[in-house]
């Protein structure tokens, strides 16, 4: 019998050799070498354990493990998983203070934050080193990605944590449950959805760069309904310069946020009737460039986003079968305003850009005996986008506008999970995609997880692929090719978790690739949009938690990340090639806890686009130090303490743009019963 190490070797000796022969034919060998192993590796593995005997007991990642909804939207144990999946639970956001998304993202393995400038800066989320827009945005479930934006990415940058319960990171391509968008990954944001006490929770915070903020968190419920409200709002008046400072931009940058959501469900005889809204409005000053000379006292970028839902979720016949019947609607306004002043006398922009999405999706799930479930789906789904653009400068007037257009897509997919006590858990599944515009696209994805209770661990793999349609932008503006084809990926993983025996020691360690075909890039032959890049990523993801000690617990986050350009052979622009995340959690007692935190992010390849043409430059690594903590004063009432960048370091994660330096927050939470007041 082999062991993982022995046929991980000699994978990696067959996948390398192979690598290293360049004609077409000997590529087409090489994926299929790889995908062949992987299901070698993943099979054989299952096989060789299916002697052992399974008792609940010893299955510590069906037991313990805390439910994901997101991967195969049911709700299955996260240690039965095949794909890689991360959880940040409410109670770390809290325990970190962390008050916005991208904050409690960093600590993510495979994901990597690029944000341009301080608090509201336009922030990049790369999974795996896949392009920002490859990252599916889900708010309770509901696509949350701007189709006005050329790329229809999302940006993280205004999302705050207020009313969040967790946050799920798929890594890998999602298209099998998801379509269009998520050939990277999926980040799903989901709300509190009651709780066994009515509570209300005040925040109030307070500190650098005369930054103030404040929420609040109703939460109602009992037997056959639920309804969470929440609330909140900040503004950091004095926020760094957008433009680097340390290039002579000393302009603060303010920056407001506004938001509020509402999630709402009852129950209906054997239905489950839910809706949700959220609706964030922000503003952040920003400057012309980056560089010297980039600062600009009056340019404001305005975001304004709406999503929402109604769904509807029955059980028929003892819960043999199942329908889920979810319609969607997002909307996105984005402008950016500069007008005309001393500084730059010939400087004016007036743009705006708003995109709309409707979406209907119905899933019937068949689940005729316990250990095997069948599902089966639709969607309908569209897309629609129009802009306006107007500005002049030393160079004269531009315009450009977007006239509104549409696009759908209509997909149906289906997905077999066995779940037999001595297999663990299997998955395939298959989609097929119709698009109005460059017709149809299929996907597929397996994924396998297999405890092994001898060793306390368990293996986990998956392989799928993955297509992102040409946004209305890429298809119908001035620089835009309506013969535009779908971006496609294809990737897999195989990881280990290893539980240290007789302790709650954890390590999880998995190897990632992927591959990224017919890229759509600005061809500056023909000056239009065309698919003509390529890509591949891989690397490693490595996660521990380790309790030492009664009172003490380290987190650790290590990813490795080999990315290449196969049009220039040359790395892709801002992944740095190794991302790692320590925190070190001391319970000094029952009411105090403290985290100290260690980020470290290596070089990267980015372009100084101030000049033209653009040159290469490299962003320097730098190391960034953390301390947060908690006091509880009395019950329900708890003070908080956040200090981020400690030694004040200097460092860029956008060329020419400023990142925030010391900073320190400091904040009360009352939690109040309501319950306890009757």
């Amino acid at each position: 019998m082999m062991n993982i190490a022995e046929k991980l070797g000699k994978f990696f000796c067959v996948a390398y050799k192979a690598r290293q022969k360049k004609t077409s034919l000997q590529k087409k060998k090489v994926i299929y070498i790889e995908s062949t192993v992987w299901f070698v590796l993943s099979v054989s593995q299952l096989m060789l354990t299916a002697n052992y005997d399974l008792k609940a007991e010893d299955v510590f990642v069906k037991e313990l493990s805390p439910l994901v909804v997101t991967a195969h939207q049911e709700y299955v144990p996260q240690g039965q998983i095949g794909g890689s999946v991360t959880i940040i639970e409410r109670e770390s956001i809290e325990s970190m203070a962390q008050t916005n998304i991208v904050d409690a993202l960093r600590s993510t393995p495979g994901v990597s934050i690029v944000q341009s400038g301080g608090a509201g800066g336009s922030v990049s989320t790369f999974i795996r080193g896949a392009n920002g827009e490859h990252t599916l945005v889900l708010i309770d479930g509901v696509e949350a990605n701007n189709p006005a934006t050329p790329g229809g990415s999302f940006d993280l940058a205004n999302i705050t944590t207020d009313g969040v319960e967790r946050i799920e990171i798929l890594r890998g391509p999602q298209s099998l449950m998801y379509g269009s968008n998520a050939i990277g990954g999926v980040i799903h944001i989901i709300t509190k959805k009651g709780a066994k006490e009515n509570k209300l929770s005040l925040t109030a915070l307070g500190g650098s760069y005369k930054t103030t903020a404040g929420s609040s968190t109703l939460v109602l419920s009992d037997d056959k309904k639920y309804l969470t409200l929440s609330a909140s709002g900040s503004k950091t008046q004095s926020n760094i310069s957008s433009a680097d400072r340390r290039d002579g931009n000393l302009e603060r940058d303010p920056y407001s946020n506004c938001s509020v959501s509402a999630v709402g469900g009852v129950k209906v005889s054997s239905s489950d009737l839910e809706f949700n809204v959220r609706k964030v409005v922000s503003e952040a000053e920003i400057d012309r460039a980056a560089g010297v000379g980039g600062d600009d006292p009056n340019r404001k970028l305005s975001n304004d986003v709406f999503v929402g839902s109604v769904s509807a979720h029955s059980e028929l016949f003892n819960d043999l079968i199942g329908q889920r019947l979810r319609f969607e609607y997002t909307e996105h306004e984005l402008t950016d305003v500069n007008e005309a002043d001393i500084s730059a006398p010939l400087d004016f922009i007036d743009s705006r850009f708003q995109g709309y999405r409707t979406r209907a999706s119905l899933i019937e799930v068949f689940k005729p005996v316990e250990w095997f479930r069948f599902d089966v789906g639709g969607e309908y789904e569209n897309e629609s986008a129009n802009s306006q653009y107007f500005s002049y400068s030393q160079f004269g007037e531009y315009k450009d506008e977007l006239s509104p257009n549409s696009t759908s897509n209509r997909g149906v997919f289906s997905e077999v999970l066995i779940e037999p006590e001595w297999l663990g858990l299997l998955s395939i599944g298959r989609r097929y995609d119709d698009h109005s515009r460059f017709g149809g696209q299929d996907t597929w994805r397996i994924t396998a997880s297999r405890p092994v209770p001898l060793l306390e661990s368990r293996i986990h793999s998956s392989i799928g692929t993955g297509f992102k349609a040409p946004t209305v932008t890429q298809l119908f503006s001035s620089f835009g090719n309506t013969s535009l084809k779908a971006e496609t990926s294809k990737g897999w993983d195989f990881g280990y978790e290893f539980r240290i025996p007789s302790s709650k020691i954890s390590i999880d360690t998995t190897y990632f690739r992927n591959q990224f075909r017919n890229l759509i890039q600005f061809d500056p032959t023909s000056f239009i949009l065309q698919n003509i890049d390529n890509a591949e990523t891989q690397g490693i993801e490595v996660s521990v938690r380790a309790p030492l000690f009664t009172k003490f617990e380290w987190l650790g986050f290590f990813t490795y990340l080999d990315t290449e350009d196969k049009t220039t052979g040359s790395s892709l622009l801002r992944r740095a090639s190794r991302e790692a995340r320590s925190v070190f959690s001391y319970m000094a007692t029952k009411r105090l806890k403290i985290n100290f935190n260690t980020q470290w992010v290596g070089p990267r390849r980015d372009r100084n686009f101030t000049i033209f043409p653009a040159e290469e430059v490299s962003l320097g690594s730098y190391v960034l130090f953390g301390i947060n903590g908690s006091y509880e004063l009395s019950k329900g009432v708890s003070a908080t303490l956040a200090a981020d960048n400690l030694l004040d370091k200097e460092y860029q994660e956008v060329y020419g743009f400023g990142a925030p330096g010391a900073r320190i927050m400091v904040g009360m939470k009352i939690d109040t019963n309501l319950s306890s007041l009757k």
